[in-house]
C-alpha cells in the first residue's frame, strides 16, 4: 500500500459548479471537500425586462446558465468573458457566441472589434448587483450600453462544521477560488473565526489576479494565480502543488 500523501483541497465554488470541479481534481488525483461561498438564486422571468438589443454581454457562468430563462432568440449575438461561460451558453442552446479568453478589459476589446455601436444597444446580464464596470467602459468606447440583473448572490455567513473540523485538523492543503467575490467572503468568514484555525500552511490557488487580491489578508503559506483564467488552468496549479506536496521532482 502506498504512503504517498495526497492533496485535499477545499473547494468554494456555487453547488452547481462543484461536481465538475470534484470530478477535475480527482482525475489529478486530488481529495476535494466542499464548503460554497455563494448561492445563486435565479430572479423570477416575471420581475425582468430584456429590452431589444444587438447583443448580449456575460461575465459568468451563472449568467450563461439562466440566459435561456430570460432570452428566446437562440442566434442572438453573445459576447462571453471566458472560454468556460461561452462553453456553458453554447451547452445551454446559443449558436452565436464568441469568447474573449480572459477579463472584462478584452471582453471589450473583442466587443469593439466586431460590433458597431450603431446598431443598437448591448446587454450586459449579470447579477442584479452590479460588480465591475464593463457598462462604462462600454460606453467610453461609444456604445450604448445597459446592465440588466437576472440572478441574485447569497453570500455564506458561516464555514460548515466540517471545513472549520478540517482547518484545525490540518487536513486541508488548498483553497480554490473562482471568483473575487467568493474569496472575499471566504476570508470574512475566516475573521470571523476569530483565529480558531490557522492558514499558515495552506495555499490560497486563484483563478486570476483580481481573485488573488481578495485573499491577500488571510495569512497564506503562499498564493498560486492560475496562468490562463480558465478551470483548466486552475486545476493544473492545484495539481502542480500536489506534486510538490509528494515531493515529486519532475515538477
Amino acid at each position: 500500500m502506498s504512503s504517498e500523501v495526497q492533496l485535499k483541497v477545499l473547494v468554494t465554488r456555487p453547488v452547481g459548479r462543484i461536481p465538475a470541479t470534484i470530478n477535475a481534481l480527482a482525475a489529478c488525483c486530488i481529495t476535494a471537500v466542499c464548503d460554497p461561498m455563494l448561492t445563486i438564486e435565479p430572479l423570477a422571468n416575471s420581475g425582468v425586462e430584456i429590452p431589444t438589443c444587438q447583443a448580449l454581454a456575460i461575465t459568468s457562468v451563472a449568467a450563461a446558465e439562466l440566459l435561456g430563462n430570460y432570452v428566446s432568440d437562440v442566434t442572438i449575438p453573445i459576447y462571453a468573458v471566458g472560454d468556460t461561460t461561452a462553453k456553458t451558453a453554447l451547452q445551454h442552446g446559443f449558436r452565436n457566441v464568441r469568447s474573449a479568453q480572459g477579463d472584462v478589459l478584452t471582453l471589450v476589446d473583442l466587443i469593439a472589434s466586431v460590433a458597431d455601436p450603431s446598431s443598437g444597444r448591448l446587454l450586459h446580464l449579470g447579477s442584479e448587483e452590479v460588480a465591475g464596470d464593463l457598462v462604462e467602459t462600454l460606453r467610453v468606447r461609444g456604445f450604448c450600453a445597459e446592465h440588466v440583473g437576472i440572478y441574485r448572490v447569497r453570500e455564506a455567513t458561516t464555514f460548515l462544521s466540517s471545513t472549520i473540523s478540517a482547518f484545525k485538523g490540518g487536513e486541508v492543503g488548498g483553497v480554490l477560488f473562482f471568483s473575487p467575490r467568493s474569496a472575499r467572503t471566504f476570508v470574512r468568514l475566516v475573521n470571523l473565526q476569530q483565529h480558531t484555525f490557522s492558514l499558515r500552511r495552506v495555499t490560497a490557488v486563484c483563478l486570476s489576479t483580481a481573485v488573488a487580491h481578495e485573499t491577500e489578508t488571510a495569512g497564506w503559506e503562499k498564493i498560486l494565480i492560475s496562468e490562463q483564467p480558465t478551470m483548466v488552468s486552475l486545476i493544473e496549479s492545484v495539481s502542480a502543488l500536489g506534486k510538490r506536496q509528494r515531493g515529486d521532482d519532475r515538477v
